[in-house]
């Protein structure tokens, strides 16, 4: 993976961070992740100890930013037949290294448009006819809930996409704004489970969720949801939306809430269906790999959490603290120090600035660390995109805000409009990757020297 550090002029970083940073964004690559969980068997494969047997038809679905090494990583690994498939993805491959029957494309995200549409039809149609011998190998990962979409019966593209901005921008959180999608759409809430039926569904996901809630990964294609329409009603009195939202996803709301519509699949009636799930990566685990990958390069390291949410430059702020904190005491831990942080922030969108929620943590850390020495805090959307910007994240230092009032001026006006790739465009400090391939959420960490 190359990796491009932008850092203010003058600084540079000690050996083995970026190693350190190596290991935060390639220990969730699909291969790794794969090789750990999956092996070949004579009448199938295995997951862990578990023998999954194929015998009839084997239809492979993947869906979600690491959809395609995702497929050729699990072929590869379990030596596994397949007779028919399809992958949904952001990007397509450069390669192709993937059976004939295999098709490849492409999906709209972070919101839903035709692209999403159309390859989810084709493969609610793959789908079709299938018999109890038969078994779906479905893998999941991050960015599955735009990139795989079925508008329920008298809701629109267009109202979706609606929805789905105005969800983004208020600063909802995950397991809300999916709790939104999942009642629009056929195809999440367990939707491609029941499209599955009555065949075996074997679930393989690689989770960009904090905490790993299967039925918020993606909107939990294959998992029972428990939310309903009343919740989802009240999310969008939450935020305010309810009277924004388009007339046509009010009606099918108010529809469900009286019980007029089907809800969504619920465990009572996924307990009576032939599946199983494992979740091979997640931010909790790639966290851990850092820890031990810091504690090899010689720094004291620990863990802090994997549940890092709420807006972005509040993060920013306490982690800047925090690192302060190390700097000045030696709490909680002594340098040399490297503390991780993993989780999902939020950003509600105020101006029209470029950035995500990364980018954002990083610029809301930059005054609170001002001056502090032998200091950085890194942070990295594994996915090597940060919301709509060509950066995994960005690196804050001590010299940051200094370089910052002679080349761009206070980070407090860039935050006004969420503007933070252009600062740090114009400070240094853009970690650039390009994408990775795999989608486990984000990472933060304080290093400390």
């Amino acid at each position: 993976m190359s990796i491009k550090f932008d850092l203010p002029i003058g600084y540079d970083l000690p050996a083995g961070i970026h190693s350190i940073i190596e290991c935060a964004l390639g220990y969730s690559d699909p291969h790794n992740c794969m090789e750990r969980h999956i092996k070949s068997a004579s009448s199938g494969f295995y997951i862990d100890d578990t023998l999954i047997s194929t015998t009839g038809r084997t239809i492979l679905v993947s869906v979600g930013k690491a959809a395609y090494p995702m497929a050729v990583s699990f072929i590869q690994t379990s030596q596994v037949s397949i007779d028919d498939g399809i992958i949904i993805t952001k990007h397509l491959p450069v390669d192709t290294e993937l059976p004939a029957q295999l098709k490849v494309r492409l999906g709209d995200h972070p919101v839903p448009g035709m692209n999403s549409i159309t390859s989810t039809r084709e493969l609610i149609n793959l789908l079709d006819g299938l018999t109890c011998d038969d078994t779906v190998i479905s893998l999941i990962s991050g960015g599955g809930s735009a990139l795989m979409t079925a508008p329920r019966k008298g809701v629109a593209l267009e109202d979706i996409q609606g929805v789905t901005k105005k969800l983004l921008a208020c600063g909802a959180k995950i397991d809300e704004i999916n709790c939104i999608r999942k009642h629009l759409d056929q195809i999440k809430g367990g939707g491609l489970l029941q499209f599955a039926q009555p065949a075996k569904v074997v679930s393989i996901i690689l989770s960009d969720v904090v905490g790993s809630p299967l039925d918020v990964i993606a909107s939990g294609p294959t998992t029972a949801d428990a939310s309903t329409f009343a919740q989802a009603q009240s999310i969008l009195e939450k935020y305010k939306l309810d009277q924004a939202i388009p007339e046509a996803v009010k009606s099918l709301i108010t529809l469900g809430v009286r019980d007029e519509i089907p809800e969504t699949l619920k465990p009572a009636q996924a307990a009576q269906m032939d599946h199983q799930t494992v979740v091979i990566g997640s931010n909790y685990l790639t966290a851990f790999a850092v820890v031990e990958k810091a504690k090899e390069a010689g720094f004291h390291a620990a863990m802090m959490t994997s549940y890092l949410q709420g807006e972005a430059r509040e993060a920013g702020k306490y982690l800047a603290s925090v690192a302060r904190e190390i700097c000045v005491s030696g709490n909680p831990m002594p340098a040399p120090t490297c503390l991780v942080f993993g989780g999902e922030t939020t950003v509600t969108i105020q101006g029209d600035g470029l950035g995500g929620r990364n980018l954002e943590v990083a610029l809301g850390a930059v005054l609170d660390a001002a001056g502090l020495d032998n200091m950085a805090i890194v942070t990295l959307a594994t996915d090597g995109e940060d919301g709509p910007t060509d950066a995994t994240g960005a690196i804050v230092t001590g010299e940051t805000y200094r370089q910052g009032r002679r080349s761009a001026g206070a980070p407090a006006s860039y935050l006004l409009k969420n503007d933070s790739y252009r600062y740090f465009e114009q400070v240094g400090g853009l970690i650039k990757t390009g994408p990775t391939g795999t989608n486990v959420n984000d990472l933060a960490m304080i290093l400390c020297w």
